[in-house]
C-alpha cells in the first residue's frame, strides 16, 4: 500500500481539456509521462484516447489506488517515437476504434493485423493501455485490452500474453488462463526478446498454471468454520482501507485509510487525501463506530499506514513514505505512548531502513523483542521479502535475517503476522501458487525453522489480492484486507477494503511422550521427525522437553509419517492423519525406543542350503523386515556377519561365511539400502555362541546371521 495517492479526478479534468485540442503525438507523450510516474489511471485515459477504450466511458472513470508498491511494470522503456501518429486529424483514431470494434466478435483478424503492422506508436499505446488497466487494478478492462494485444509483434511485446493470462486468472477464468499460460510457455521458450527475463516469466507461468489448478480445488472445497464479511462504511469509506490491527482490546482496531478528512498533500494542483492512520471501536460483530483520525504526531502530510501496536500498548510501529519526488523513501517508524499521548515518531535505524529501498508492514512478536517486516532491501530472494530482527526498548534493531527459501520466493512476500503460541506465521504472497494475486498463507514452526506454507483457501483467499491477515489473542476472530469486491467509491475497478474474519477452522494438535521400551522411562531431548507422506511439504523436527514430552499443531487433510529417535536407542515410528477430519481434535501418540544392545543381534530365519550361500526364499521374508527396520533407523551403519558351526576346515568356513554375508548385503542393496551402511563379514567358526557344541541344535545356533551397530551418525550424501 505504497503507491502515491494522486488527485486523479482533477488531473483528468485538466487533461480532458487538453485532449480535445491536442494531437495524438502529444497524447502519447502525456500517456508515457503518466505511466513513467506510475499514474496509471491518467495513463489509461490518454492511451484510451488514442486507440479507444473497450468499455463505454471507461477512460473518464477514476481509480484512486494507494494499495501497493511492489507491482511495477516490466520492462519500462522510454517515451516512444511518435512520428507515425497523424497529429492533425482524428481520422486515424476513428479508423482504429472502428476496426477494433468490428473484430471484437469476429474471426476476421486481418484488419487489426494490417492496422498495427508498421505502426509502432499505436502498438505501444494499446499495450500501455492494457498495462495501465492492470496496474490500476482494473482487471476486467485489462483482460479486454490484453486480448487485443494478440495482434502485436511477439518479439516487441513478448509479455502481453502472460499478462493476459494473469488478468484472466484475476477474473476467475482459470481454464482459459491455464491455456494462455501454456501457450505463452510454448511460444516464448527460447524467445530472444525476453532476454534474462525469459526463464523467470516462463517459471512464473508454470507456477501460475499450478495456481489455477489449486484454485479450482480450493473453490470446490471451502474450509469449514470460517466466515469473511466486509466491514461497514464507518470502516470502509473513501478509496483505500487496509491493514487493520488490534488497539488495546479486541473491540478497537487501528487501520490505514485514504478518505475525506485525511491530511492533504500540500500541492497547489491537488486535493487528494493522503493515507492516514485511524482507529475505531466495534459495536458488535457487524457494526463499527465512526473512525477517528490519530492526528499529530502520527499522521502528517506524508503517507502513514500499516500500524501495529506492541502487546502492552507502549509502542506503535507503522510505515511512512513521501508524497513528492524529493522523498520517495518508504520506511518503518515507531512512536511511544507516554503520559497519555503519542510522542514524535522516530525512524528505525539503518539495520531496518535503507535509503532507496522499501521497508514496511512491521509486526512485533508478542514477547516484544522480535520485529518482522517486509522489504526489497539487498540480500533478499526476490522483490519484497520477509525479514526479522531483534529490537530493544529504544528501537535499536539488530542485523536482520532473511526468511529462507521456504517462505521467500522470487516474487513478493508481505504483511507478516506471527502467533507465538501455535508457532504460526501468516503472510501474503504472490510467489507461492495461489488463486490469483496475493494469497494468504500459513507456515508452522519457530521463526528459524518454518515449514512449507499452506494456502488458507476459500473463503479467506480470492482471485484478487488478499493480505494483512491478523487474529486476536484466542485466534478466533480477526481482520484482513482484500480488493475482491467492486469499489463503490471508484465506480468500478478494485479498491482495498477491510474484512472481518470469524476464524474457526478445525484445528488439530498432536502430543505425546517418548519412553524407553523396556522399562517405560521418559527420554528427554529425543528428536521427532514429521514428514508429509505425499511429499508436498518439507519435513519438520521437534525435540522432546525434559519430561520427554512433545507438542505440535497439524495441518488439515494431511497424513504424517512420524519417527522418534535418540542416540543409543533404536527408533520408533508410525503415522497420524487428519484426512477427513471435520472437527477439531487433540491427537495423542507415544513412542517407545528399544536400547541398542552391545554386540551382535541375531537375525532369526536366515537359511542356506548345505554348502551354498544363496538365500532361500523363506529367508527373504525375514530380510524384508530388516529393510523396514533399516529404513526407520536410517542413521545407523551395521556390520552384517555370517557364522558357521565348528565342523569343517577353517579356510573353507571363512570363505563360505563371507559369501553368505555378502548375499544378505546384496539383497538389502537391491531393496534400496545404501551400500555405505552395510559391511559384510564372514567369521567362519571363529565366534561360536556355544563353545564345544555337540548336538545338531547347538550347531544350528552357531550357524547364524547377525548384525551389529557400528555408527549412529550416518547421513546420506547426494552425489549428483
Amino acid at each position: 500500500m505504497l503507491r502515491r495517492l494522486l488527485t486523479i479526478a482533477s488531473i483528468l479534468f485538466v487533461f480532458h481539456g487538453y485532449s480535445h485540442g491536442q494531437s495524438k503525438k502529444e497524447l502519447l507523450i502525456y500517456g508515457d509521462e503518466s505511466f513513467k510516474n506510475e499514474n496509471y489511471v491518467a495513463a489509461a485515459y490518454f492511451y484510451g484516447k488514442i486507440v479507444g477504450s473497450f468499455v463505454s466511458g471507461e477512460q473518464d472513470r477514476v481509480y484512486p489506488h494507494g494499495f501497493s508498491a511492489w507491482n511495477r511494470p516490466l520492462p519500462k522503456t522510454e517515451v516512444a517515437d511518435t512520428s507515425d501518429l497523424e497529429s492533425d486529424s482524428t481520422e486515424t483514431e476513428k479508423r482504429v476504434q472502428q476496426e477494433l470494434s468490428e473484430t471484437i466478435d469476429s474471426s476476421d483478424t486481418t484488419k487489426p493485423a494490417q492496422l498495427f503492422k508498421g505502426n509502432k506508436s499505436y502498438q505501444r499505446a494499446l499495450f500501455r493501455l492494457a498495462e495501465s488497466y492492470r496496474l490500476s487494478y482494473n482487471y476486467l478492462n485489462a483482460e479486454a485490452a490484453y486480448e487485443k494485444c494478440q495482434y502485436l509483434d511477439l518479439l516487441v511485446y513478448p509479455l502481453a500474453q502472460f499478462w493476459y493470462a494473469n488478468s484472466l486468472k484475476k477474473n476467475m477464468k482459470y481454464g482459459v488462463a491455464q491455456h494462455e499460460y501454456n501457450d505463452f510457455i510454448k511460444k516464448n521458450t527460447g524467445n530472444p526478446a525476453l532476454d534474462t527475463l525469459g526463464e523467470d516469466f516462463i517459471r512464473r507461468a508454470r507456477k501460475e498454471m499450478s495456481g489455477c489448478r489449486i484454485a479450482v480445488n480450493l473453490i470446490g472445497d471451502p474450509v469449514p468454520g470460517i466466515q469473511v464479511y466486509k466491514a461497514d462504511s464507518n470502516i470502509n469509506t473513501g478509496s483505500s482501507n487496509f491493514a487493520a490491527s488490534f488497539y488495546d482490546s479486541d473491540t478497537i482496531i487501528v487501520f490505514a485509510s485514504s478518505r475525506p478528512g485525511s491530511r492533504a498533500i500540500k500541492k497547489s494542483d491537488s486535493k487528494a487525501s493522503s493515507c492516514d492512520i485511524y482507529h475505531s471501536a466495534s459495536l458488535d460483530s457487524t457494526h463499527w463506530l465512526k473512525a477517528i483520525n490519530f492526528g499529530n504526531p502520527i499522521n502528517t502530510i506524508l503517507h502513514e499506514a500499516s500500524p501495529f501496536l506492541a502487546a502492552d500498548g507502549s509502542k506503535m510501529f507503522f510505515t511512512r513514505w513521501g508524497g513528492g519526488e524529493e522523498n520517495k523513501d518508504c520506511h518503518i517508524f515507531v512512536s511511544r505512548f507516554f503520559n497519555g499521548q503519542w510522542l514524535q515518531p522516530q525512524k528505525l535505524n539503518d539495520n531496518v531502513n535503507i535509503a532507496g529501498y522499501k521497508s514496511m508492514h512491521p509486526f512485533l512478536v508478542r514477547d516484544g523483542d522480535i520485529l518482522i517486516y517486509s522489504s526489497n532491501r539487498p540480500g533478499g530472494r526476490g522483490k519484497m521479502d520477509l525479514w526479522y530482527c531483534e529490537i530493544d526498548d529504544f528501537g535499536n534493531a539488530s542485523t536482520p535475517i532473511n526468511f529462507d527459501y521456504m517462505i521467500n520466493t522470487r516474487q513478493n512476500e508481505v504483511s507478516p503476522f506471527y502467533v507465538s503460541g501455535s508457532q504460526s506465521l501468516f503472510f501474503a504472497s504472490d510467489g507461492h501458487p495461489g488463486m490469483g494475486g496475493l494469497d494468504i498463507f500459513e507456515s508452522f514452526g519457530a521463526l528459524e525453522n518454518l515449514g512449507r506454507p499452506q494456502n488458507l483457501g476459500v473463503p479467506v483467499n480470492s482471485s484478487r489480492d488478499d493480505l494483512y491477515f491478523i487474529l486476536n489473542k484466542n485466534e478466533a476472530f480477526g481482520y484482513m484486507t482484500s480488493d475482491r469486491a467492486e469499489c463503490v467509491d471508484c465506480e468500478t475497478g478494485s479498491c482495498p477494503s477491510i474484512y472481518a474474519v470469524n476464524y474457526g477452522p478445525p484445528k488439530f494438535t498432536l502430543s505425546g511422550y517418548v519412553y524407553t521400551k523396556l522399562d517405560k522411562k521418559i527420554i528427554p531431548n529425543a528428536l521427532i521427525t514429521f514428514k508429509d507422506v505425499s511429499d508436498d511439504y518439507e519435513p519438520f523436527f521437534i525435540v522432546t522437553d525434559e519430561d520427554g514430552h512433545y507438542f505440535t499443531p497439524l495441518r488439515r487433510e494431511l497424513t504424517y509419517y512420524i519417527k522418534a529417535q535418540k542416540v543409543r536407542y533404536f527408533a520408533d515410528a508410525g503415522t497420524v492423519t487428519t484426512v477427513g477430519l471435520t472437527k477439531s481434535a487433540d491427537l495423542v501418540k507415544d513412542f517407545y525406543l528399544p536400547k541398542i544392545p552391545i554386540g551382535e543381534i541375531a537375525i532369526e530365519g536366515i537359511y542356506y542350503d548345505y554348502d551354498k550361500w544363496d538365500l532361500r526364499p523363506e529367508s527373504e521374508t525375514t530380510l524384508d523386515s530388516l529393510v523396514i527396520f533399516l529404513n526407520v533407523n536410517n542413521n545407523i551403519t551395521i556390520e552384517l556377519s555370517s557364522h558357521t558351526d565348528s565342523r569343517g576346515l577353517d579356510d573353507y568356513n571363512e570363505k563360505l561365511s563371507q559369501k553368505r554375508a555378502q548375499s544378505v548385503v546384496d539383497y538389502l542393496i537391491v531393496k534400496g539400502i545404501d551400500v555405505e551402511r552395510l559391511t559384510p563379514m564372514g567369521y567362519g567358526k571363529s565366534k561360536p555362541v556355544i563353545e564345544n557344541a555337540e548336538t545338531e541344535e547347538e550347531h544350528q545356533k552357531n550357524r547364524r546371521t547377525a548384525f551389529e551397530v557400528l555408527r549412529q551418525d550416518y547421513m546420506k550424501i547426494d552425489r549428483r
